[in-house]
């Protein structure tokens, strides 16, 4: 079928020019060439052509055309591609409704499609006008392809064309690494430490630590120290692999071992604690400020000496082959090395973050670094709108010191290493609706949440999150005192107040039947508008006796006082502002907050694919930094969470699109937490979450149904798991919480060091089976291994083991 509507009808010239990092496909309309299809095709002579002296006319008949098919060469698989389209157009008229169509197959599946609506670009009728586009393919979906382009005229206009050309180029990735310096071993005579399964070397003279192996050969070059601030706007970075040792203390079998390096800005001391009987070490590094410093990354930078292993990316999947340059592992890790020399990084919890460097093999691990908790600050301005400035650089204050830790494992023989997964219960993904409050009223309400505006309660429900059983984190205000109205918002439709809590007793009683339901309640902000301090302190203390969220999801932020200022991007961390509100949020137990730098800044924008909800989508690679939920160092205890862009579907027929099965399954296959930012209730129809049926009620759109059943679906299948912010950042901030302790025998010991309850811990191993303290928990198989889960309770330890298990993931 493809191939019939793809019948050339002219003549042209197709050249097409391969190289190891490029692929490139031109057509001219010279006299010589070969025929394709039918030889009816006229070429004329245009004294103005762009290219040479000919050019194609493209006719009324022509439906189809300029036809391109080519096989992506086996040099360019596995690389990101750079996609360059480019022709020359001559309409008569503005108008000839043309689409060029590039299309990716694998055998006879389309892979992506990508169509170029010339009439975008045409501006000038009767004159040459240069029509481009430019995508990019991301690494993981180039293999086997193969490239069929054509011109489809769908409107039987007529036309001129001239010098089509289709372009690929491989391309890098950004760096997110700092360049290290080469560093040199030195001449390590001093042995300070060694067990039966490495040794701890140090140069007195040059002040340098690495790690050896049982034999005394070492594994790594010296471990350093480096420092970025932020001084007038420039970046200031130092490297320091010099240190001093202050201090040995030993207790029965441990020893810990105290250095120190002096900066300009601060003095960083790294202590490092040993066991004469067991494989670990824990590191520990604490940096105090001797003036106040905007520090962009404090880390200590490992040089690792043999090859990887294997690599635990963000998501609880491993890399054991084709290893990428640059890894961004967030609290993952990597094994190092085999036998007796390996070096493991299980994870790292409890720094802000790791990367890699495969080419200068070099592990970097963040103790702060402003990439993971990016932040904006929309300042107080009277006469200007829409301006933000960047506040992820955190300011230090003089004397107040940073402390990260680590552990490593060396000397283990083949060691099985169990990843925790970001997703609780042993599901592979998660979706989280979050719902911000404006404009709403309970007919829309009830529309999207129990499928109908007549239906009272969930249970009866035919429709909509509650009808498919998908909780919301939904945001509401606490009241309104400025009156104000769904008028304008809603196009005239109508004029009464929005519901709020206390303004809207129906929406009050449908809030507390969906936090039955297991919806997550939270306050937006207290008020449509910036308020004050007794209703912001009101509304905490009303909504932690009610529904004890932890969450905050404002949006009034600008720069005008009306807009929010109590919020987290005006105001709300500001203590010199009387609209200061961190004390109360800690007060009244908030802890979560919706962090809009991803959909401000937006900074990957270029790097979304095919309508996949993921941005970046993950088939580009792993370098780049997404913290989407991290800590941030201004408010102890604040953890933010991000969203990429607002989820709006006008067209009842792009939910299909949007959720189609192929990319929730992208969702799956990529282990993702897809985090939404949406206005179902909006009064304004065009929102596409309902619509007026017949007897001008609001009902649920068919589109949005069906999506949320795929989503049931999926759950039902312990795939992708429906959840809400605060049970999802509960759990992924308990990860936090446990260490884990490998035996001589191959099992591990894991503990819960909190008070509180993890539920649902999720690990994955490459072994056939599993057993918690000689009991089996709840396990499923995937392609990424063996996914396990459990609770475990506050101080609980347990021992696994691991049935038939294989150290290479």
């Amino acid at each position: 079928m493809f191939e019939k509507r793809l019948i050339c009808f002219f003549v042209f010239v197709l050249l097409v020019i391969q190289s190891v990092t490029s692929q490139h496909l031109f057509a001219g309309f010279e006299p010589g060439s070969y025929y394709f299809g039918r030889p009816d095709f006229r070429s004329v002579n245009d004294s103005s052509a762009p290219e040479g002296g000919y050019v194609g006319i493209i006719d009324q008949k022509m439906l189809y055309s300029c036809n391109f098919e080519a096989n992506i060469p086996d040099s360019l698989t596995g690389k990101n591609l750079n996609w360059h389209f480019s022709a020359f157009i001559k309409p008569d008229t503005s108008l000839t409704n043309a689409v060029f169509v590039i299309t990716f197959t694998r055998a006879d599946t389309l892979v992506y499609y990508h169509g170029i609506r010339l009439d975008d670009q045409i501006t000038r009728p009767g004159e040459w006008n240069i029509v481009h586009s430019d995508f990019l393919f991301p690494a993981d979906h180039v293999h086997q392809l193969n490239l069929k382009a054509y011109l489809w005229n769908k409107s039987s206009n007529q036309f001129f064309i001239d010098a089509i050309e289709l372009k690929a180029s491989t391309f890098d990735l950004p760096s997110y690494i700092p360049h290290l310096k080469p560093i040199e071993k030195g001449n390590l005579s001093i042995e300070l430490f060694s067990n039966p399964y490495y040794r701890v070397l140090f140069d007195k003279k040059i002040g340098s630590i690495v790690l050896a192996d049982s034999a005394g050969i070492p594994m790594t070059k010296p471990l350093g120290s480096y420092l970025s601030i932020n001084e007038k706007g420039q970046s200031s970075p130092e490297e320091n692999y010099r240190w001093n040792l202050e201090n040995r203390q030993e207790n029965n079998q441990k020893i810990q071992f105290l250095f120190r390096t002096k900066g300009k800005t601060s003095t960083t001391e790294l202590e490092i604690q040993c066991d004469r009987l067991s494989p670990e070490i824990h590191f520990e590094a604490i940096t105090q400020f001797r003036k106040n410093t905007a520090l962009e990354r404090n880390s200590i930078i490992l040089f690792y000496d043999d090859e990887l292993s294997y690599v635990f990316r963000k998501n609880g999947q491993a890399d054991s082959t084709l290893f990428q340059t640059e890894y961004y592992l967030a609290h993952g890790g990597a094994s190092i090395g085999k036998g007796y020399r390996n070096l493991l990084l299980q994870n790292s919890l409890q720094i802000s973050s790791a990367q890699l460097n495969t080419q200068q093999k070099a592990l970097i691990l963040n103790i702060d670094y402003a990439a993971d908790h990016p932040l904006i600050q929309y300042p107080l301005l009277t006469d200007t709108q829409d301006v933000y400035v960047e506040t992820s650089v955190f300011q230090y204050s003089k004397k107040q010191k940073l402390t990260g830790s680590f552990n490593l494992h060396l000397g283990l023989v083949d060691p099985v290493v169990p990843r925790f997964l970001l997703i609780p219960d042993g599901f592979d993904a998660a979706i989280v609706w979050t719902e911000h409050a404006d404009w709403t009223n309970i007919r829309a309400q009830r529309a999207v949440n129990y499928g109908h505006e007549d239906i009272r309660e969930a249970g009866q429900a035919t429709g909509g999150f509650a009808g498919y059983d998908i909780p919301v984190t939904k945001s509401v205000f606490f009241n309104n005192p400025d009156r104000v109205t769904n008028l304008e918002a809603s196009g005239g439709l109508f004029p009464e107040q929005h519901s709020t809590i206390q303004t809207d007793t129906a929406f009050s009683l449908m809030l507390q039947d969906l936090h039955q339901q297991g919806f997550e309640i939270c306050l937006h902000t207290p008020e449509q508008y910036t308020t004050n301090n007794k209703n912001l302190r009101e509304a905490l203390e009303w909504m932690k006796r009610t529904y004890g969220s932890p969450s905050w999801i404002d949006h009034g932020y600008n720069n005008a006082e009306r807009n929010n200022r109590e919020n987290l991007v005006c105001d709300g961390l500001n203590k010199d502002s009387k609209f200061y509100a961190a004390k109360l949020w800690k007060e009244n137990g908030l802890r979560y907050f919706w962090n809009p730098w991803w959909e401000e800044a937006n900074p990957y924008r270029e790097f979304g694919f095919n309508g996949h909800f993921n941005l970046p989508f993950p088939g580009f690679g792993d370098a780049f930094p997404l913290a989407m939920v991290h800590k941030h160092p201004a408010f102890e205890g604040l953890v933010l969470w991000g969203t990429t862009g607002t989820l709006e579907v006008p067209d009842d027929a792009m939910w299909n699109y949007f959720f189609h099965p192929q990319r929730l399954q992208s969702l799956v296959d990529t282990r993702s937490v897809l985090i939404t930012h949406v206005y179902p209730a909006w009064v304004k129809e065009k929102k596409g979450y309902w619509y007026f049926d017949s007897s001008n009620k609001m009902v649920a759109m068919e589109g949005f149904n069906q999506a949320l059943q795929r989503i049931q679906l999926l759950k039902k299948q312990r795939k992708l798991l429906p959840v809400t912010i605060q049970k999802l950042i509960d759990y992924q901030m308990g990860l936090q919480s446990l260490q884990t302790t490998y035996t001589d025998e191959g099992q591990i010991r894991l503990r819960n060091v909190s008070s509180t309850q993890l539920k649902g811990l999720s690990m994955i191993v490459n072994a056939a089976s599993v057993t918690i303290d000689g009991e089996l928990p709840s396990m499923k198989h995937s392609e990424d291994g063996l996914v396990f889960w459990f609770d475990l309770e506050p101080e609980q330890e347990v021992m696994i083991r691991f049935i038939e298990a294989n150290a290479i993931p």
